[in-house]
């Protein structure tokens, strides 16, 4: 009998319960365009990079591929909310979310 009364109370609480679903919101991805020989100053310079539907396909090399940020710029990502680590791939900031390079 106790263990039917408690299936009883749980389902009536439960009608009381909200479920609050969270969708993660997806970032815009901007492939690298730029000179094929990479360099520090290449990779910081937002305009070498197009902005792109989907997620970026990388292979290859361990250059860089593309950077996702937290907003829609346009087809030419904003860097001035964007930090770099020494070899000049985006690494944080307010604007980063992550970046992909080609592996």
């Amino acid at each position: 009998m106790l263990p039917i009364l408690a299936a009883i109370v749980g389902v009536a609480a439960s009608a009381f319960t909200t479920v609050n679903t969270v969708t993660k919101d997806e970032g815009t991805w901007y492939m690298y365009n730029g000179p094929t020989q990479q360099t520090q100053q290449t990779r910081e310079d937002a305009t070498n990079y197009i902005k792109i539907s989907g997620d970026p396909l990388c292979s290859d090399t361990k250059d860089e591929c593309a950077v996702e940020l937290n907003q829609n710029f346009g087809n030419t990502p904003n860097f001035s909310n964007v930090s770099f680590d020494s070899d000049g791939f985006p690494s944080g900031g307010t604007s980063f979310v992550t970046n992909e390079k080609h592996e």
